[in-house]
């Protein structure tokens, strides 16, 4: 009964193939005063001064990441709420920022080849004041999304949407390892009793397909080497626990043969 707890208990700590990096920060700042909050998923951080009569400063931040993967597709989304609002004229002052990061290593299997990559993206903020930024690395194909609230986002880089909101399909070498990256911040400073703030997000998913550009290509992901070693240490010790068993097993069939 002990051997079978113990095999179950390594068997439990071995990970996933699956090694997914994911990171949020949250930050909030009033007359000095700053609280954060970091989070694999989500985050948010909120700071004021109620302590202080005629004085209402306020500022507030958030963010969470959902990443989901099929066997053809994979996708990273990031939804965002940044803000700073001050009731008084002067003399106050607030920020708040956050910040999100997704890592993927991916492959796919076969010889490396000619194929296609379809990707869909929606990037932005709606808001006043708010700096807002997301880069998204895919292999060798990059882009970097900037905007400045109320203005509109403006892209540039391997995926060809200047305004980040739209999709296509490009080439992309299949049979080799990739990262895909999927990152954003924001911040947003003010006071003087103009409410700045902005929210929002950005994802972006994409598949693979054959030259023919029809045919899906599986994804894999691909497991970090310090996981690979864990898994390895484990099997080994399984399997030194089931020569140990199996043993103790024949040295009594014997004695009772005896």
């Amino acid at each position: 009964m002990k051997t079978l707890t113990l095999c179950a208990l390594l068997l439990t700590a071995i990970p996933g193939f699956g090694d997914v990096i994911t990171n949020t920060t949250c930050s909030a700042t009033v007359e000095g005063s700053t609280v954060s909050h970091t989070d694999p998923a989500s985050c948010s951080g909120s700071a004021s001064v109620p302590d202080q009569p005629g004085l209402s400063v306020f500022a507030t931040s958030s963010i969470s990441n959902a990443l989901s993967t099929t066997p053809t597709s994979v996708g990273s989304s990031f939804d965002t709420n940044v803000s700073v609002s001050s009731n008084i004229p002067s003399g106050a002052s607030g920020s708040a920022a956050f910040s999100g990061t997704s890592t993927l290593v991916l492959s796919t299997a076969g010889p490396q080849r000619s194929g296609f990559l379809s990707f869909n993206e929606t990037t932005g903020l709606n808001g006043i004041v708010v700096e807002f930024s997301a880069t998204t690395t895919l292999g060798s194909l990059s882009q970097v999304c900037t905007q400045s609230t109320p203005g509109a986002p403006v892209c540039a880089g391997s995926f060809g949407i200047p305004v980040g909101n739209g999709s296509g399909i490009i080439p992309f070498t299949l049979g080799q390892s990739f990262t895909f990256l999927e990152s954003v911040r924001a911040d947003v400073s003010g006071g003087g009793g103009n409410p700045h703030f902005g929210s929002g997000g950005a994802s972006f998913s994409f598949s693979l397909f054959e030259a023919d550009r029809t045919t899906p290509v599986v994804i894999s992901e691909v497991p970090e080497p310090q996981s690979l070693g864990l898994f390895g240490t484990g099997l080994l010790a399984l399997a030194a626990i089931a020569r140990r068993f199996g043993t103790k097993r024949f040295n009594l069939v014997d004695s009772v043969d005896r």
